[in-house]
């Protein structure tokens, strides 16, 4: 999410979730916990939303624990969008776990 973002601070939701492949109502949900986490800024520009990151905000897990946002937006932003097979090839691995495994700490 954080990298889609930067890559279109003007974006709307429904472009964010078609181009992850998740729906409109999972990008809103993300985009307000990343906003409550201090990760995104949101401004008001019209009629639609603008998000700043937070590049400065570092990680909260302790595997990355440390490391700004600016690291993970430095490897992703500037690449060509073939990492969306991987996140195909994740959730094909989900489905095939079964309804029990756990994304995001939410029930499917």
């Amino acid at each position: 999410m954080l990298v889609e973002i930067s890559r279109d601070r003007d974006a709307v939701m429904g472009q964010v979730a078609a181009s992850i492949g998740i729906t409109e109502r999972s990008v809103q949900n993300i985009v307000a916990d990343l906003c409550r986490a201090g990760y995104l800024t949101r401004h008001r520009v019209g009629g639609h939303n603008r998000y700043t990151l937070n590049l400065d905000r570092q990680f909260r897990h302790p595997a990355e624990a440390g490391l700004p946002v600016r690291v993970l937006i430095d490897v992703f932003a500037d690449r060509d969008p073939g990492w969306r097979a991987a996140i195909g090839r994740l959730r094909s691995a989900r489905s095939r776990v079964g309804a029990g495994w756990r994304w995001a700490g939410r029930p499917r």
